[in-house]
């Protein structure tokens, strides 16, 4: 932040952000659960007709004993798991990074933490800003909001807390700075 700077609007996400994360927690700790019993003595599959059918085909060309190793498919499904482990952590730490602020002179917008990226939009430059909300957008009081700038710049910020109001404030900030 330049000198002259000075923060006027701190832009909060709703909780809903972390919704995403949640679910592919969920997701990944059943597939570990559904893991550990496919390695089981008796696996879930076991009794599908598909399988059955499988298991008769198989043996009937290629002679009994012949199939996919019940550890083989406990070790794929636990694979799956993990990739949703490490994507449902991406996920819930991927809001902690997140710092939107209107400052007197410009919009950031920064996130990251091993990558970080840093988005600038100069007050100046401002054409627009467009509040998009679904209906349960509305009803939680939440939204997206596009700030529109000159030519192809531009910023969205997802899972804005307040989002009327942000909108309004940033409003009344561009309109302040804007010169007559």
């Amino acid at each position: 932040m330049l000198e002259n700077e000075v923060t006027r609007l701190v832009i909060k996400r709703h909780p809903f952000i972390y919704l995403a994360g949640l679910v592919r927690l969920f997701i990944a700790i059943g597939l570990y659960l559904l893991s550990q019993n496919a390695n089981s003595a008796q696996p879930f599959w076991d009794k599908w007709a598909v399988i059955e059918w499988y298991r008769d085909t198989v043996s009937e060309y290629f002679g009994a004993g012949f199939g996919i190793p019940a550890l083989w498919v406990s070790l794929a499904i636990l694979a799956v798991a993990v990739w949703f482990f490490i994507k449902a952590i991406a996920k819930l730490l991927h809001p902690l990074t997140l710092r939107d602020e209107v400052t007197s002179h410009r919009l950031t917008s920064r996130s990251g933490l091993l990558f970080q990226r840093k988005q600038e939009l100069y007050l100046r430059a401002v054409d627009g800003v467009l509040l998009e909300q679904s209906l349960i957008g509305k009803l939680m009081n939440t939204g997206t909001l596009k700030v529109i700038g000159r030519g192809d710049s531009s910023i969205t910020l997802t899972y804005v807390l307040y989002c009327d109001e942000t909108k309004d404030a940033f409003d009344h900030l561009l309109l302040k700075e804007a010169p007559i």
